[in-house]
């Protein structure tokens, strides 16, 4: 065994042991849940790669529950007076925020019907009147928000991509959702099973805000993306602390069982990165913490189908599953969180990009990485891309530039977002015109 010299190197050194021996663990339990057919989610990933289990040679079996991919980046409420109060950076006001409203939105989600589309300025008023605005970031299905959140759209809703909702009520009392298109040119209203009272008492309780949206203040930001929320916040980030979980042998056999490559030839690369063979099933591991699985069509794992034909949320529940097992189980106070689609409408070839993400705030990695990114071919997982990174909160705080000062410098136009960019030196923070 290496000697090692100092103690800084012997406290990694520990670390990244204790993080193998979880991980290994956690594999060993999954392994054994296989074996003994317990009901557990694990079984369900053991087989996710062709485990021979005796039960899915053939197919993904289906996650017992719908794997949550992503969530509100900010929520805003406004009350009566036309007060705003939002939580875009403040983890804590977030949060709380998040389990207030999250339910009412998904049984609004799940009972709206009716749908009509209103111009841009009826949306604009929406907003000014007391309700509260959700905004994932990044478009995703109507369809799967409501299966994130236990409930399903009625027959006939929008399936499409939405980024931003908001519910609100009218002189009748009733709830209502609003939503934008995928392309934000389009604007929509449903009316819902419930009452604006089920929201009402929620946002009354909450203090006084001072933000505003980006219309709202006229021809000061004009150019920017006018539904860019001004939280009124203290733009201020937990400072994080981030390492590589892929140092220990451990943790690279663990991967291998993971994959079910068993009988493995293995070559290094001129850049240190490791390659393991098994038959059509190939295994790379770069020293940076990228594991990169690929397997031949004709030998690769299908997704198990619902009806006739393979749906974008059964793709989604797949992807979101081997993301958070897979990289997730090893990131620490991140999670991976779903971003993009492609060729969304072709569900058998599509692929499915996650980014970190701490308290809704994104996490770039060097040279633009996704966190995960997971390749379908003929409704079969063929390649699967981790960049396996484990963050942890260090104790102290970044302070990047206000939100001012960030609108000003992309007045020219887009939307400024914060996020954490993790690179070689460590991870700060940084706004991007996204």
């Amino acid at each position: 065994m290496r000697l090692i010299k100092d103690r800084s190197k012997l406290i990694e050194y520990g670390k990244n042991l204790l993080i193998g021996l979880l991980f290994l663990s956690s594999v060993f339990l999954l392994l054994k849940s296989v074996s003994t057919g317990t009901d557990s989610v694990l079984e369900d990933f053991g087989s996710l790669f062709g485990a021979d289990n005796g039960k899915n040679s053939s197919g993904f079996t289906e996650a017992k529950a719908f794997i949550t991919a992503a969530e509100p980046a900010f929520i805003l409420a406004t009350k009566e007076d036309g007060s705003h109060y939002a939580a875009k950076y403040a983890s804590a006001n977030r949060e709380k925020l998040l389990s207030q409203f999250s339910s009412l939105l998904g049984e609004a989600i799940g009972s709206a019907n009716g749908e009509k589309e209103i111009t841009e300025a009826q949306w604009r008023n929406s907003l000014k009147e007391s309700g509260v605005f959700f905004d994932y970031l990044h478009p995703q299905p109507l369809a799967a928000i409501a299966r994130w959140l236990g409930t399903e759209i009625s027959e006939g809703a929008n399936p499409n991509f939405v980024r931003r909702l908001f519910l609100g009520g009218d002189d009748t009392g009733s709830l209502y959702l609003y939503y934008m298109s995928e392309d934000e040119t389009g604007f929509f209203r449903s009316k819902t099973a419930l009452n604006f009272s089920a929201l009402s008492p929620l946002i009354s309780e909450l203090p006084i805000g001072n933000s505003a949206f980006a219309f709202e203040l006229e021809d000061e930001y004009k150019n920017i993306d006018p539904y860019f929320i001004f939280s009124g916040e203290f733009a201020e980030l937990r400072a994080l602390s981030v390492s590589n979980p892929l140092v220990d042998d451990s943790v690279v056999s663990s991967l291998l069982s993971l994959f079910d490559m068993r009988k493995v030839s293995s070559y290094p690369e001129s850049d240190g990165s490791m390659v393991f063979i098994d038959g059509k099933r190939s295994l790379r591991i770069d020293i940076a913490g990228k594991a990169v699985f690929s397997v031949a069509a004709s030998d690769a794992t299908k997704i198990v189908k619902k009806g006739d034909k393979l749906e974008l949320l059964d793709c989604i529940n797949a992807a979101g599953f081997i993301a958070q097992t897979g990289a997730g189980s090893l990131s620490g106070s991140a999670k991976p969180s779903l971003t993009k689609i492609v060729s969304a409408k072709d569900p058998e070839n599509c692929t499915l990009i996650f980014e970190y993400t701490i308290d809704g705030v994104p996490i770039s990695l060097q040279n633009n990485q996704p966190a995960a990114k997971i390749e379908l071919q003929d409704g079969a997982v063929t390649r699967v891309e981790m960049v396996f990174r484990s963050y942890s909160f260090s104790g102290g705080l970044l302070y990047p530039l206000s939100e001012r000062l960030a609108a000003a410098i992309a007045v020219k136009g887009g939307e400024p977002v914060l996020r954490y960019e993790d690179r070689s030196s460590g991870v700060s923070s940084s706004w991007i015109n996204y």
